[in-house]
């Protein structure tokens, strides 16, 4: 006998798979049965021990049967599924829809080599939260909470197993496991379908899967599936269903079924059906916790501290959850499902590092973004900063041999983070601090005139978060002495200079960072941006060994390639940079609201230096003449209470002319040997009264105005938070 062509949709329960179902039967040439072997007519009919000949005997009946049950009736008169014109009077296909019956399924895929089995798998959260939320699908003496993971109450009766029946976690892991083993044995018979790329993708999944079918995909399929997500039928059978409606179990699932699904599941295989959120919750989240917008909660309503015991350090609740710290990096995410696409590209075109698809694709939207004509990407600022001064030395030596035989320096900020010495050193050159300006907190143009020497190779400006540097003042200066000027600027991105344009195209060149804390999360990362041409291809050369080509190479290089995994993460953060500016702005301005009237704390201000600004510090400046407590003081506080916040920056950098022999951990150090000047005064200042606040995509408004509050009470209590540290420091 012939055999008909047969489609088997098979899932578990609640994926989806009634909507899935009416997709296929709005093609004309097939013809949709709904769960033949549980119907009243073909009730078990076949089994495991049934021949080939016996399932095509019973997929001959049901596709010539008409019934109620079978065609789903009474749901159409209800609305709740179409009803569908322009069929053919006998369609070639018939296609099953069952969510029972999974023991089976190897069984027939062995036996019919007619059968196309469609797997459809949700991520298991959305089905059980699904489960849950109807109950009606539970018995009367059942307990959803208690039956979550095992289904018993719907696989038995009277204490007997109900054949065909599949329910709950445990379920969902056991088939398919066996869904996946069975589409890798047979790939054009088995086809793995996951909802969530139906619902997020579209057109483009029912395209691949209508191929893989052997069908067109018709104007009437897709007209069904804009409708059906064009409104919401609030009824479990319904087909039609908004999009942001599908997903609401994201902020109403159980915390606790979803921390035991996130944990079992996370590095494992069946993770690709999961949400990256239920799985960064199973790798680290405790149950208990709240999931959602307020999972990161502080311990308290409020800073507010009435006495000396309240403060954590001396044994009172901190602010903040030791496992929740509120950290002093941006660390934004962006979308998952544009992070996954990108990362998407580089699979497909197997190839993850050396100038692969996202990072081509990322510098030419930074060369957008920046206004510039290049920029190159980096595995980090760090090596990005290195290459910067080769190829300026390169240049200087291009003009001026002679400079080969001498020892040249880097002017640079000695208000700044404490690495930038030490990488002048890994480029060779010699590092030399100069003071800042007491405004702008950026190296002071008239102070680096006074140091230049014949010996000079290039001054390095460094823009603040409030301010870039003077680059009209530098730039004349680079033009009067032939000294190049660039720039570290990676608290510049987001901002732009006064005439309006983005940052990125001052000086010789500028580097900006990609780190997870910086406001573009690559995870990690740096890049250059130069309207320079003479410099393009060296800086080009040098993060890949020099190579300009298989066998020539131009300089003596490293290897500083961008890889494609971080280049995906940039490529995606950098559709939600501007929101991570907003989120800055608000968080800034809650500071402002809540140390306004705190004596001693001056929130150091976004000026009009920058037209538009990131905002991404909040950095308070003490008073010593008001402020009752060290900085070091305050920042020890600070830290009990479980706020991260650390000095702006630490010890002055030159203080230290050799490693320190003690303590390291302590003092930032400078490159041993290092020639330091006798004082810096604006720096001097600076460096021993500033303090960076807790900041980022991990901090609330709600936590800013605590920290303010927190800070009014400190105020109150110095003299006795003054003793009481005292106290500690003698029994220790």
């Amino acid at each position: 006998m012939s055999k008909r062509a047969v489609i088997w949709l098979s899932s578990m329960p609640r994926s989806g798979s009634n909507w899935v179902s009416q997709i296929l039967a709005s093609h004309s040439d097939i013809r949709l049965k709904f769960c033949p072997l549980f119907s009243y007519e073909f009730k078990n009919a076949c089994g495991i021990n049934s021949t080939g000949d016996d399932w095509q005997k019973l997929f001959e009946a049901v596709y010539e049967r008409e019934g109620a049950y079978l065609d789903q009736h009474y749901l159409r008169d209800e609305g709740l599924l179409p009803s569908f014109k322009n069929k053919a009077d006998a369609p070639s296909l018939l296609c099953i829809k069952s969510t029972r019956y999974h023991d089976l399924t190897r069984s027939i895929v062995e036996k019919c080599d007619n059968v196309k089995f469609v797997a459809l798998v949700r991520n298991p959260v959305a089905t059980i939260h699904s489960w849950i939320q109807n109950p009606k699908e539970f018995p009367a003496t059942a307990d959803p909470m208690q039956e979550w993971r095992t289904g018993a109450c719907r696989k038995f009766e009277d204490g007997n197993p109900i054949t065909g029946e599949f329910w709950g976690f445990d379920d969902w892991k056991q088939i398919t496991t066996e869904q996946i083993q069975l589409a890798e044995e047979y790939p054009d018979r088995v086809r793995i379908l996951r909802y969530e790329d139906l619902v997020e993708q579209g057109q483009p999944v029912l395209e691949d899967l209508f191929d893989w079918l052997g069908l067109s995909l018709t104007e009437a399929t897709l007209e069904f599936f804009k409708s059906s997500q064009s409104k919401t039928i609030d009824n479990v059978r319904a087909v039609y269903k908004k999009p942001e409606d599908v997903v609401r179990w994201k902020t109403e699932a159980v915390g606790d079924i979803r921390f035991t699904i996130g944990s079992e599941l996370v590095g494992r295989r069946l993770s690709g059906f999961v949400d990256h959120e239920t799985l960064a919750l199973g790798a680290a989240w405790k149950p208990g916790q709240i999931i959602g917008d307020t999972e990161r909660l502080p311990l308290a309503d409020s800073g507010t501290k009435s006495s000396l015991s309240e403060l954590a350090v001396f044994g009172g609740s901190p602010l903040f959850p030791k496992n929740q710290p509120r950290p002093k990096g941006q660390l934004a995410v962006p979308d998952w499902v544009r992070f996954e696409a990108c990362i998407d590209a580089a699979f497909e075109a197997k190839r993850f590092t050396n100038d692969g698809p996202n990072t081509r694709a990322l510098a030419e939207a930074l060369a957008s973004y920046h206004q510039v004509k290049h920029v190159v990407m980096y595995s980090n600022a760090c090596v990005a900063l290195i290459a910067a001064m080769q190829v300026l030395y390169e240049q200087s030596v291009a003009d001026d041999p002679a400079l080969k035989s001498r020892r040249l320096n880097v002017l640079f900020p000695g208000f700044t983070y404490v690495g930038l010495p030490h990488l002048i050193r890994w480029a060779g050159f010699e590092p030399v601090y100069c003071d800042v300006d007491p405004v702008r907190h950026t190296i002071d143009p008239s102070a680096a005139k006074a140091l230049i020497d014949e010996d000079t190779l290039a001054i390095m400006g460094v823009h603040q978060v409030n301010a870039p540097c003077d680059c009209e003042e530098l730039a004349k200066l680079s033009e009067a002495t032939g000294v190049p000027v660039f720039y570290d600027a990676v608290h510049a991105l987001g901002c732009k200079m006064p005439n309006g344009m983005p940052s990125g195209g001052r000086g010789e060149m500028e580097i900006f960072s990609l780190h997870a804390t910086k406001m573009l999360n690559g995870t990690e990362g740096g890049y250059i941006t130069t309207n320079n041409d003479r410099l393009v291809a060296y800086l080009s050369e040098f993060r890949n060994f020099g190579y300009v080509e298989a066998s020539r190479i131009s300089c003596i290089g490293l290897n500083g390639k961008l890889n494609e995994l971080h280049s995906a993460m940039a490529l995606a953060s950098l559709d939600t940079l501007d929101d991570v500016s907003k989120g800055n702005k608000a968080r800034f301005e809650a500071y402002e609201a809540a140390l306004a009237n705190v004596p001693g704390i001056n929130l150091i201000p976004y000026a009009d230096h920058y037209s538009q600004h990131n905002y991404e510090f909040a950095v308070i400046l003490l008073d010593s003449e008001v402020w009752p407590l060290s900085r070091e003081e305050t920042v020890f506080l600070l830290r009990a209470e479980n706020a991260l916040a650390v000095p702006y920056y630490n010890e002055v950098l030159y203080r230290l002319s050799d490693y320190p022999p003690s303590s390291p951990s302590d003092k930032p150090n400078t490159p041993r040997g290092l020639q330091v000047p006798e004082s810096l005064t604006v720096t001097d200042r600076l460096a021993r009264s500033m303090i960076q606040l807790p900041v980022g995509d991990l901090v609330s408004v709600n936590d800013c105005q605590i920290i303010g509050e927190w800070f009014e009470s400190v105020s109150t209590l110095g003299n006795a938070i003054r003793q009481g540290l005292g106290q500690l420091e003698g029994s220790a």
